[in-house]
């Protein structure tokens, strides 16, 4: 098969954009030819000091407008945005589209309100080639409520002719497969996959000194790690925590990631607020190494948001062996089928009452740890998952050619 991706900004081979090249690589080692269309856009295209972190990566990015760059034998095209007032824009990227989709088998567009992404999908129902959707949560309600004017704009443009005429669609949990329902999908064109965890990713490679450089070497803390923003419910996190600490002043909270500068503000405002500036810890970025490091030695992490569908930060912590506590929104009931974790609502007593439950239960947290690494290999490790993205491409084209021949 011949597989396109059209896919998110790029951010040094993280988050969404690393699981699409994490799928590109594990379906071309299958035989597939894959190849990946992309923004040279990133979370921090705002923020020189931050993109940093991803020189390297987006000099090499930043030359491929047009001409491909091959990464581990993938091929990636990262098309140039410029920045417009309903979000980024791509102005290259219908007329690459047209020059390039009908050499393909099937297009998978990953993600939605991306304009490089609505684009694609729409020229591949002009040029009747099979597209796949998988919305990564923007399509649940309390996602489009971000931006929900510019969302109104593209819907009128895009999601409304377009969605569905898409011959699949990628689920990665019951409330996507729900709205994707909802929004007139046939339950036989959606198919649940889980994102694919690469194992042998998640061995540190070198001891950083993250532990000591915050003085929480051998100290119980529960971890926070991801993007500093609202939808990520760390103010509920936090009201919840200062009830713990009145009994537990030894146990801090790490907040590792980083925002806007307006936002992380305002939470440290609340830290000082709550006067918990001896127990919560902000971290900043942390590198890839830091991170696992981190989640090898949390107590639990936790995740309160208010709007997540299968957060990856969620599997690198079962990957490590961290209990989680999550809000149902994540919709991982995976954690509490295999007893890696617990769920609660968003709910300041729930989740106060889960962390004090567990969190200086030693036993029970080493049960729940080792249940969290057979979650992983059990249902989300890459070889599994690369199995169900190789099924669902052939599916969707044989699904497709037969209607074609029911219209003959």
């Amino acid at each position: 098969m011949k597989i396109l991706h059209i896919g998110s900004p790029i951010t040094d081979f993280m988050g969404e954009f690393g699981l699409i090249f994490k799928v590109s690589k594990g379906l071309k080692d299958l035989g597939h030819e894959v190849t990946i269309v992309t923004t040279d856009a990133d979370s921090f295209y705002y923020d020189k000091e931050k993109s940093q972190m991803y020189s390297e990566t987006r000099k090499k990015l930043l030359a491929a407008n047009k001409n491909p760059v091959v990464f581990n034998e993938v091929p990636l095209y990262a098309l140039h945005c410029t920045v417009h007032k309903f979000g980024f824009y791509c102005p290259d990227a219908k007329n690459f589209a047209r020059k390039i989709i009908s050499d393909y088998d099937v297009v998978h567009v990953c993600t939605w309100y991306s304009h490089i992404c609505m684009v694609f999908a729409q020229v591949a129902f002009e040029k009747n080639i099979p597209f796949i959707i998988s919305s990564w949560g923007t399509l649940l309600p309390n996602a489009r409520k971000l931006k929900a004017s510019q969302k109104w704009v593209a819907d009128q443009i895009y999601t409304k002719k377009i969605l569905n005429h898409a011959t699949g669609f990628q689920s990665v949990g019951e409330s996507e497969r729900k709205e994707f329902l909802r929004l007139g999908a046939t339950p036989e064109s959606i198919y649940r996959l889980d994102n694919p965890v690469e194992l042998e990713k998640f061995a540190i490679k070198e001891n950083s000194d993250i532990l000591n450089r915050h003085n929480i070497s051998g100290k119980k803390f529960l971890l926070f790690l991801g993007r500093i923003n609202e939808k990520k419910g760390i103010e509920l996190l936090l009201e919840a925590f200062v009830r713990i600490v009145k009994n537990q002043e030894e146990l801090l909270l790490i907040l590792a990631g980083s925002g806007t500068k307006e936002y992380e503000k305002k939470i440290r405002k609340l830290v000082k607020k709550l006067r918990l500036e001896n127990n919560v810890i902000f971290t900043g970025l942390v590198t890839e190494n830091e991170k696992l490091e981190l989640l090898k030695s949390a107590s639990l992490f936790v995740l309160t948001s208010h709007s997540d569908v299968h957060p990856i930060a969620v599997q690198d912590a079962l990957t490590m062996g961290a209990p989680v506590i999550i809000t149902e929104v994540c919709d991982y009931p995976e954690v509490e089928v295999y007893d890696a974790g617990l769920i609660v609502d968003e709910n300041i007593n729930q989740i106060t009452d889960a962390i004090l439950n567990v969190v200086n239960n030693d036993e029970r947290l080493r049960e729940m740890s080792e249940n969290a690494k057979r979650l992983v290999l059990e249902r989300f490790q890459l070889k599994i998952q690369i199995k169900k993205y190789d099924e669902m491409y052939k599916d969707v084209i044989n699904r497709f050619h037969e209607k074609l021949l029911e219209k003959i």
